[in-house]
């Protein structure tokens, strides 16, 4: 990660499996600097979907309890 601040906002109740990232940039934002932003966004995508999670408290047999990235 490269200081990108980008939030991501959980949806209503009929969309709460959904999370959605709003990205705000200025006018002057250069194509390069666009360029890079996505591609650190795919970099970051990727590294957390390979990320090993695991749960903890709570239920461990049966995987139930607060989940996290290890880091």
């Amino acid at each position: 990660m490269k200081g990108w601040q980008v939030p991501a906002y959980p949806l209503p109740e009929n969309l709460q499996d959904d999370i959605i990232q709003r990205v705000v940039v200025r006018a002057d934002l250069s194509e390069q600097l666009g360029v890079l932003l996505m591609e650190d966004m795919n970099r970051a995508i990727k590294e957390l979907d390979e990320a090993h999670i695991l749960p903890h408290g709570g239920d461990q047999v049966n995987n139930k309890g607060v989940y996290g990235f290890t880091h």
